[in-house]
């Protein structure tokens, strides 16, 4: 059973589906190509603007010639791209993708649209550009290790989404579809929202998720691992560890505290279940991660 819809012509989805729909900026800069020529395999969305030189990219099918003043979508597929030596570009790459992994859009080819023919696109780009500088002056070309704030991370999202926005619009003026994940089964969404709304500081046995939706544990989390890609206890033991993560980074709870909050009794319990999770302790985590 497939939770990928196959077909284009959805008119949308549930408010609570667009929420698997993981919308991340992951880097934004202008100048000089980065990885200028090669062959290269899809792992995330990007967009460029060509302010100087030429771009040649081909992905599985045709070849795209692109010169000064056009945006350029490189494919969701192995591509080779070179760039003219005078090269230079806005250069914006991020996630809206599904839990499967693959994107909101899978273009086999590159395409290519004329700035002038959506000036907001370059406006909403150089607007984010501005104001990840402002934040994170030296981190514009990798920003998923970096760490923010609560009110500064929503704030930079704010303005990708503001670019996403036209973005959505580009991809429509240029008659790429829409791939929309949609669970093919109620109850699985029942789950996952049962699973996301149990306090973290109180034990779950997974019976009880599947009591909830009136099915069996192991039918259960057939379903659930194959609409997610997660059986029902590795999905709340992510959340466990996300809610970890982030207290480790952002709080000055002290880790006996952090381990209470997210269902330890112990913070020696605690710190042996984060090691086998994330590798390292709570400790030299935070220390990592507050340098």
């Amino acid at each position: 059973m497939c939770p990928f819809d196959s077909h284009f012509n959805l008119a949308g989805l549930r408010y609570a589906e667009w929420g698997n729909l993981d919308s991340r900026l992951l880097w934004i800069y202008e100048g000089t190509p980065l990885g200028d020529q090669g062959t290269f395999n899809p792992w995330r969305l990007s967009a460029w603007l060509l302010t100087a030189g030429s771009l040649r990219v081909k992905g599985e099918g045709r070849e795209v010639v692109a010169g000064a003043g056009s945006w350029i979508f490189p494919p969701f597929a192995k591509d080779t791209r070179e760039f003219s030596k005078d090269a230079n570009i806005l250069s914006i790459g991020f996630w809206l993708r599904w839990p499967d992994g693959r994107g909101l859009f899978e273009l086999p080819d590159a395409r290519v649209l004329p700035a002038e023919d959506l000036p907001q696109l370059e406006r909403q780009a150089r607007r984010l550009l501005r104001k990840v500088e402002q934040v994170l002056p030296r981190a514009s070309v990798d920003l998923k290790t970096q760490v923010l704030d609560a009110t500064t991370y929503f704030n930079l999202q704010r303005y990708f989404e503001d670019w996403v926005l036209v973005y959505l619009d580009a991809m429509r003026h240029l008659g790429v579809p829409e791939k929309l994940f949609s669970l093919t089964d109620e109850r699985m969404l029942q789950a996952q929202v049962f699973l996301e709304s149990q306090p973290l500081s109180k034990p779950l046995p997974m019976e009880r998720v599947a009591a909830a939706i009136n099915l069996s544990l192991s039918h259960a989390d057939r379903l659930f691992r194959e609409a997610y890609g997660l059986s029902l206890k590795a999905y709340w033991e992510e959340r466990r560890t996300m809610a970890a993560v982030r207290d480790l980074k952002d709080s000055k709870l002290a880790v006996k505290e952090i381990a209470f909050r997210v269902g330890f009794k112990t913070a020696s319990s605690f710190s042996h279940w984060f090691l086998k999770r994330r590798g390292v302790y709570p400790r030299e985590f935070r220390a990592r991660n507050s340098e």
